[in-house]
């Protein structure tokens, strides 16, 4: 990276990766020639290792990654590195990284695809057994009831992944006596899965002798965790529709519990519909949908047309309107991308969701006092399905995208690449109130034009001095291009780029079409495709996340 040391440029490309949420530069292309591996390999070389760990709990606490991959991959790198510092350091992370089964897994199965064999150091066998002895803390009777919950719903959703389950990591992590017996909810834990047959006598006659020694005030505990894994492992076996139900409605156990036979019972759906999570619910609606759980004027329909539409669930659930859309989209085919799932379209049920699409832009989030130019590709490529979301087009997208955008609050201005002579650029009057057909319809009376990416920043520096009659007398912060083509962006671009502003940033964003980045410039963001994630990625790369 020009001018920058050969630390500040592994630095930049490790936050770069985190940012993304992944490894492998699935989502986003990334320079081939620096991998996470090799970057983190590298600070780790130069004693860079403690600071390398500081970054991943810093962007775990900050919830800055929008996946998990990059972060638990970095992580399980650092603990197998040969720098004892940095391995402690890694280790001791380990819970703040980690926070779920799930994680510890992915962290796990990294930590295995990085060695050579498949054995358990010290002190990976010591990380491991803390971080589940972690689960039960002492901090009053309200607090410790919560982490009791906490743990057995942990457990039993979470009891494998990646390829890794509960019982396979106890066999290896090897748990000291001394330690385990002073956490009596854990080992309990341990004894009812490791052994899956008779775990539960064992448990039970474990927390018997435990009681003996303790406190009448303190039994309580004893029991409710009893009751607690009886009932989970009563609904993970159940054959009866009426006790899973029942199960279902005293200790919300989620969907991943239920067993999967049970999940083609229209019954089942409406009683986990109850306490769905909002993000849940937009996933699953084709599902509910085919077994018939939205009647008409049924209790169900109209609790999700309640949760659908209402405005704190949206705030809360932090949904972008680009997920909304593509839910929206995939629940009006009446069918489901893969598998032969079909369902009749409730239109009720559809008019809440397109509601919900609109409301949803109130929650959206860009980097304040920031202005935007955002540049519209109208040529054929756009009609093809989105990399990523194959569910809506290209089109689609970028109108839905621009809209989010305008309705922030921020300076925003709309463009699109236009063959009209003389007019290389044409605006478009994004509203904020426009819906998405407006903005469409205003997309297709221009006809669609070669997309420059340099011609669109001497546009914008002509703007700037006041000479252009297409964009507002304005410097711009951020310059966004939504194209359907491969696009490279050349070194005339960067280079009126770095002219125009060197705070300003460039995103090339090419939907449908593949792209490789073949710089590592600070200041241009490459995209291949679109999904739910990338609208943050977008951000943190705004507000300078990337850089060092």
């Amino acid at each position: 990276m020009e001018g920058l040391s050969n630390i500040d440029a592994w630095k930049y490309c490790l936050r770069k990766y985190l940012c993304l949420g992944t490894f492998e530069g699935l989502l986003i292309s990334n320079n081939t020639s620096i991998d996470l591996e090799k970057c983190i390999d590298s600070l780790i070389v130069e004693k860079r290792g403690c600071e390398v760990v500081e970054i991943l709990q810093k962007f775990r606490r900050e919830n800055r990654t929008p996946k998990r991959d990059a972060i638990l991959f970095a992580l399980a790198t650092c603990c197998r590195c040969c720098h004892l510092k940095t391995k402690k350091k890694a280790y001791k992370a380990l819970p703040d990284i980690c926070q779920n089964p799930a994680d510890l897994f992915q962290f796990l199965s990294f930590y295995r695809s990085l060695g050579v064999g498949s054995g358990w150091g010290r002190a990976h066998r010591r990380a491991v057994a803390e971080w589940y002895l972690g689960y039960e803390k002492q901090d009053g009777q309200k607090k410790e009831e919560d982490e009791m919950k906490k743990m057995v719903y942990h457990f039993f959703k979470y009891k494998s992944r990646h390829g890794w389950s509960h019982k396979d990591v106890f066999r290896l992590c090897h748990f000291k006596k001394e330690n385990l017996d002073k956490k009596v909810m854990v080992k309990y834990m341990v004894l009812v899965f490791t052994s899956p047959k008779n775990g539960r006598a064992r448990g039970k006659e474990w927390l018997n002798e435990v009681k003996k020694s303790t406190p009448v005030e303190n039994h309580w505990k004893f029991d409710e965790l009893k009751n607690l894994v009886e009932e989970y492992s009563k609904a993970q076996k159940s054959k009866s529709m009426t006790v899973i139900i029942d199960l279902i409605d005293k200790y919300d156990i989620p969907r991943e519990v239920v067993p999967s036979e049970m999940l083609n019972y229209k019954n089942v759906w409406k009683a986990l519909l109850r306490q769905m999570p909002f993000t849940a619910l937009i996933r699953n609606l084709g599902k509910m949908s085919n077994l018939g759980v939205f009647e008409r004027g049924s209790f169900e329909e109209n609790l999700t047309i309640q949760k659908l539409t209402n405005p704190e669930s949206i705030q809360n659930s932090k949904v972008h309107p680009f997920t909304l859309l593509v839910a929206l989209t995939q629940y009006r085919k009446g069918r489901g991308e893969l598998g032969s799932l079909i369902w009749a379209v409730n239109p009720y049920i559809s008019q809440a969701l397109e509601d919900a699409f609109y409301l949803s832009f109130e929650s959206v989030s860009t980097v304040e006092e920031k202005s935007y130019l955002i540049a519209v590709d109208l040529n054929g490529a756009m009609n093809a399905p989105v990399i990523g979301s194959p569910t809506i087009s290209a089109l689609d997208a970028a109108a839905a995208l621009a809209m989010a955008t305008v309705r922030c609050g921020d300076q925003c201005s709309v463009v699109a690449f236009s063959s009209k002579e003389g007019t290389p650029l044409q605006g478009v009057d994004v509203g904020e109130t426009d819906s998405l057909p407006d903005v469409l319809e205003k997309f297709a009376v221009i006809s669609p034009g070669k997309v420059d990416c340099s011609r669109l920043l001497k546009e914008a520096t002509e703007a700037k001095n006041g000479g252009s009659s297409v964009l507002p007398e304005t410097s711009f912060d951020v310059f966004i291009v939504y194209t359907g083509f491969k696009i490279d962006f050349s070194k005339d671009a960067a280079d009126l780029l770095q002219e125009y502003d060197k705070n300003s940033r460039f995103v090339l964003c090419s939907l449908s079409n593949s792209l490789f980045q073949t710089s590592l410039n600070p200041k241009l963001l490459e995209i291949a495709g679109f999904d739910s994630h990338t609208p943050n990625i977008i951000n943190e790369f705004v507000q300078g996340s990337f850089e060092c």
